[in-house]
């Protein structure tokens, strides 16, 4: 990058390096950290790598020789994923966020290689400019919560059917599992965030994802369940190791014909007494829309904190 201006510029990310945008990257780390709980490092180390080897497209925002904010994309599943979105402190609340995010849809627009266009903003600045022009594009965008339940105790488990067991989920029941989810996501406010809630394909393929390869951090196996009425799959909860002292509820889901029976209650009430039996002290946390005013206020009264606001935004092909 030439150092000739001091004025905020849009440049692509296939012309700068991980040094330049070190200072933008190792404030990401950070936030993750101090707000978060969650050790974002090998996330970071992954961008670092594309970055100094020019395959990461997406676009940065520069002054001078130094990265001050980025965005980029990837193809996966047939889905364009918008990642980053990171800016620092001083260019969250002006039009740079949405300059970033408009330049990627034109290359987005350039190469329509995917079915969807999803992604999300992390931290709250970005969506005063960004929002308008998602939903001018035809976006879903959807305002999410990050709470945190710390040093969780044990307590009775809530009332659930008789016939309702719970074991660790085995690896050769996550096509049933992705079936139950399929059924439990279909007219979700969920499946508004993510086209994968759409199709069993697209369920089995994050599935896969969190529980055999880590794609929310370590699956902690000990606390990923399944539970079952009478032998048959009703409902999971799969829980991913995020830091040395911290977990994260990435997915719990409740097959609708078992919904309303206190089974995702017992899920998520097993998962916190184990927790405080086996990591006293650990903290856990999780996701939910803020529109899923039954859940958010669910999970407020078992004693989640209302850590963060994010921003999840997605769009078919033909919307």
């Amino acid at each position: 990058m030439s150092s000739s201006s001091s004025l905020p510029r849009l440049v692509p990310l296939f012309e700068i390096g991980s040094a330049q945008l070190a200072p933008v990257l190792e404030a990401e780390r950070a936030e993750w950290a101090a707000s978060l709980d969650w050790d974002f490092e090998p996330a970071l180390a992954s961008l670092r790598y594309m970055l100094d080897n020019r395959v990461l497209p997406g676009v940065a925002v520069a002054v001078g020789d130094r990265g001050v904010g980025y965005a980029y994309y990837l193809f996966r599943d047939q889905r364009a994923l918008v990642g980053g979105l990171y800016f620092l402190p001083e260019f969250r609340d002006g039009d740079w966020p949405r300059l970033v995010l408009q330049r990627v849809f034109q290359e987005l627009a350039r190469q329509p290689l995917a079915r969807s266009i999803e992604g999300q903003i992390l931290f709250p600045g970005p969506e005063r400019s960004a929002g308008p022009l998602l939903r001018a594009s035809g976006f879903q965008f959807l305002e999410r919560r990050f709470l945190r339940l710390e040093a969780p105790a044990e307590h009775p488990l809530p009332p659930a059917p008789a016939d309702l067991t719970l074991r660790p989920i085995p690896e050769g029941m996550l096509d049933d599992l992705a079936l139950v989810m399929t059924h439990a996501y279909h007219g979700h406010v969920d499946a508004r965030t993510s086209s994968l809630y759409l199709s069993f394909d697209g369920c089995a393929r994050l599935l896969q994802a969190l529980v055999l390869r880590g794609g929310c951090g370590p699956c902690e196996a000990s606390l990923s369940l399944m539970a079952a009425v009478r032998d048959t799959p009703a409902g999971a909860i799969v829980v991913s190791r995020i830091s040395k002292g911290s977990f994260f509820i990435s997915q719990v889901f409740v097959h609708p014909r078992y919904q309303g029976q206190g089974i995702g209650r017992v899920l998520v009430g097993a998962v916190v007494n184990a927790l405080a039996r086996r990591h006293p002290g650990a903290g856990l946390s999780l996701t939910v829309s803020r529109d899923n005013t039954r859940a958010y206020d669910w999970y407020r009264r078992l004693g989640f904190a209302d850590r963060l606001p994010h921003y999840a935004f997605m769009k078919l092909a033909g919307d």
